[in-house]
């Protein structure tokens, strides 16, 4: 998708994934309704933008992503917002789009690890701190996803 196309699918996802950077950063809760707008905004602009079968590699996405965010859940690296707010981004993609979104969410995962160890003066979380607020990564790996056009 390319131009004025792009411009609404882009800021749409900008506005959701500010919202769950800064709910994650401030409560430290990525919220169901937010995964549930992120969702249906996600198919909604598939559905009219694409054909059927770019629809279903888009479902198809969110369903490998549900399952990649419940193991992580399951195993105690997320937590379920995390994994809920996960899926709902993937489906903004075809499943061809997998490793282009895991890693960009990876690397904004690993350059806020970094930064929170560098603030926190070498200890790798404040006593107070839960973990990373891994919804800004999320978010922020999925625009620069959606930026690149890799979608």
């Amino acid at each position: 998708m390319e131009g004025f196309g792009a411009t609404i699918p882009f800021a749409l996802m900008a506005c959701l994934a500010g919202v769950g950077a800064w709910t994650d950063i401030t409560r430290r809760q990525l919220s169901n309704w937010l995964s549930l707008a992120t969702l249906v905004a996600g198919l909604a602009v598939t559905a009219a933008l694409g054909t059927p079968e770019v629809f279903l590699s888009h479902v198809g996405h969110f369903a490998v992503a549900l399952g990649i965010g419940l193991a992580l859940f399951a195993a105690g690296v997320w937590g379920g917002g995390d994994g809920k707010f996960y899926a709902a981004v993937a489906s903004w993609f075809p499943i061809g789009a997998f490793f282009n979104l895991v890693v960009a969410i990876s690397m904004v995962g690993l350059a806020m690890l970094i930064v929170m160890t560098v603030k926190s003066r070498g200890k790798l979380f404040r006593k107070d701190a839960v973990g990373v607020p891994y919804g800004v990564a999320i978010g922020l790996g999925a625009l620069l996803v959606l930026g690149q056009g890799l979608w």
